[in-house]
């Protein structure tokens, strides 16, 4: 069974999916690379979005 664990274990140089709730994911950028962090809140470079996005660290989980 996977494990859908959100905001644990995510680095920087992560591989991380955003949670279903997030209005990008929705749009089809479900996927990207941690980049960075600004305080609680890490930088992604999302696959199909041109622009890097802040998320909260409760709204990625890591994928292997």
């Amino acid at each position: 069974m996977t494990e859908h664990v959100y905001g644990v274990g995510i680095k920087i140089g992560s591989r991380v999916e955003l949670h279903p709730a997030c209005d990008l994911w929705m749009r089809g950028a479900r996927y990207g690379e941690v980049t960075g962090n600004v305080g609680p809140v890490l930088v992604v470079k999302l696959d199909k979005y041109p622009h890097a996005r802040r998320f909260e660290a409760q709204f990625l989980r890591v994928i292997k």
